[in-house]
C-alpha cells in the first residue's frame, strides 16, 4: 500500500509518500516488524539513503511502533534488485543531515 505522511523534524514538516509497506510474517522472526520500500527507476545505488531513514521514522510515527521495528529498502525496478539500507539514523541525526543539505 502507498502511504502519505507528514513528519516534523527539527521544527519543519517533511511530507512524502511511502511507496510500499509490508508487515512481517507473524509465524517467523519478522513478526511485529515492518519493511518500507521505495521503488526506483534509476540505476542501482543512485538513490539517497536519507529518504529511507525519514520513511522509517514516518512509519514508526504513523503506527506507534519503535523505529527499531522498521526496515527499509530501495527496489530498483529496471534491474529487479532490492537494496536494504541500514536504518540506524535517529531523528536528531536526520535533522542535522537535512540542515547540512540546505
Amino acid at each position: 500500500m502507498e502511504m502519505p505522511f507528514a513528519l516534523v523534524i527539527a521544527g519543519r514538516t517533511v511530507r512524502g509518500r511511502i511507496d510500499a509497506i509490508f508487515a512481517g510474517d507473524e509465524s517467523s522472526d519478522s513478526a511485529g516488524r515492518w519493511l518500507v520500500v521505495d521503488w526506483k527507476t534509476g540505476a542501482v545505488g543512485s538513490a539517497d539513503p536519507l529518504q529511507l531513514h525519514i520513511y522509517r521514522h514516518a512509519w514508526a510515527h504513523i503506527t506507534g511502533c519503535s523505529p527499531d521495528d522498521v526496515e527499509a529498502a530501495f527496489h530498483y525496478v529496471s534491474e529487479n534488485e532490492t537494496v536494504f539500507v541500514p536504518t540506524t539514523m535517529t531523528l536528531e541525526e536526520i535533522a542535522v543531515a537535512l540542515t547540512e543539505a540546505q
